[in-house]
């Protein structure tokens, strides 16, 4: 007798019992090249350290950094801008 073998199905993180460490809850900490030095100091952190984060991303005028948001394990997301390719809208902040 021929039996199909059942399909195989991915391991989640659940299945290995591995929790999620990222963090959806961010907190802006530059708009429009703008730092938010309030937020660093409740987050620990200082300038120096955002623009020590932005130098080793080649990013170094603060000037092209259009958002940038941390979380609480201090992980950096950045959007830069990027003029040639869209308009930019209005933000309300």
């Amino acid at each position: 007798m021929y039996w199909k073998k059942p399909l195989k199905s991915s391991v989640t993180l659940e299945d290995m019992d591995i929790v999620r460490t990222t963090s959806k809850l961010t907190f802006p900490v530059i708009v429009e090249g703008e730092i938010y030095s309030d937020v660093l100091r409740d987050l620990g952190l200082d300038e120096g350290w955002i623009k020590k984060q932005l130098k080793e991303r080649d990013i170094m005028d603060i000037e092209e950094v259009f958002f940038a948001s941390i979380n609480k394990y201090l992980e950096l997301q950045v959007s830069l801008y990027e003029e040639n390719l869209m308009t930019i809208p209005a933000i309300k902040h």
